[in-house]
């Protein structure tokens, strides 16, 4: 018995014949597992871009309309839009820890994608660029 099959046990080799008698429904398995994921990282971007916009379109309004403009207050101003609008943007975002997906559920403990640092340094660019 070579080291590769002392490391993988019984079990293991068991589980790769199966595998091997069964390649198009492991392959199958894999290419639907991808199609998910690339699906969760794409959702992923959509999120982003509509927040970096509703954080923008809210600090022009609150500009044009003569209000002070801090991380803090427009945060506050885009969390309730946000945690609206984001139900109906994405449904499963990549885990971050995980191998799978997580389902997106904008709750104020998980505010992954919106919190005051991203806010922050979106109307820091926003000033650079004079947007």
């Amino acid at each position: 018995m070579g080291l590769f099959e002392m490391m993988m046990g019984n079990l293991g080799l068991s589980i790769l014949a199966w595998l091997r008698d069964h390649m198009q429904l492991s392959i199958g398995v894999m290419i639907a597992y991808f199609i998910i994921m690339y699906t969760a990282s794409f959702q992923e971007k959509i999120i982003r871009a509509r927040t970096l916009e509703l954080v923008k379109n809210i600090s022009r309004e609150m500009k044009q309309n003569g209000m002070s403009i801090s991380a803090s207050s427009v945060y506050k101003k885009v969390l309730p839009l946000w945690m609206k609008q984001s139900k109906k943007w994405v449904l499963f975002l990549p885990g971050k820890y995980s191998l799978y997906p997580i389902p997106h559920i904008p709750s104020k403990n998980n505010l992954v994608y919106l919190n005051n640092d991203i806010v922050k340094d979106i109307l820091i660019i926003m000033k650079k660029n004079q947007l």
